[in-house]
């Protein structure tokens, strides 16, 4: 389609100027061409606007720094990126509450604008149920009464 048009703006005595434009169109659609109908001069420019295809999406990336940062720190950085929070809470016997353990996708790497970013946050040790002190199997010295 581009070359019929470039060679009918040339054999009509006219210069044809390409100008490639991002566009929904598959690639080298002619989208407009300037003075389209209409009387010009011999030797005038004419632009021809013609599609690179679809933009590539724009991308943003996941901000550095937030592994070992604090929660509400590495919320506001990803706001700032345009990016959501999904927080996370695991525990942790290594790593203090409220500290950034891990995020997924990983720091560095490129995600469409609003995408979620899971965020892993340590929410300290965990709370299990203490040992028994005494062997169940040895019944120890209580009368069986609650006064020992």
């Amino acid at each position: 389609q581009i070359t019929a048009v470039m060679s009918a703006l040339a054999t009509a005595g006219l210069n044809p100027v390409l100008v490639e434009v991002p566009s929904d169109q598959q690639q080298g659609i002619v989208l407009s061409v300037q003075h389209e109908g209409q009387e010009v001069n011999r030797g005038s420019d004419i632009r021809v606007e013609v599609s690179t295809g679809p933009a590539e999406p724009e991308t943003t990336q996941v901000p550095g720094g937030l592994v070992g940062g604090d929660e509400n720190n590495a919320r506001r950085a990803l706001q700032r990126e345009g990016l959501q929070a999904a927080v996370q809470y695991q525990a942790s016997e290594d790593v203090a509450e409220g500290i950034v353990m891990d995020v997924n996708p990983d720091e560095g790497a490129e995600v469409q604008p609003n995408s979620q970013v899971q965020v892993i946050v340590s929410s300290g040790p965990a709370i299990g149920f203490p040992e028994p002190s005494e062997d169940p199997s040895n019944p120890g010295g209580g009368n069986g009464n609650g006064n020992g």
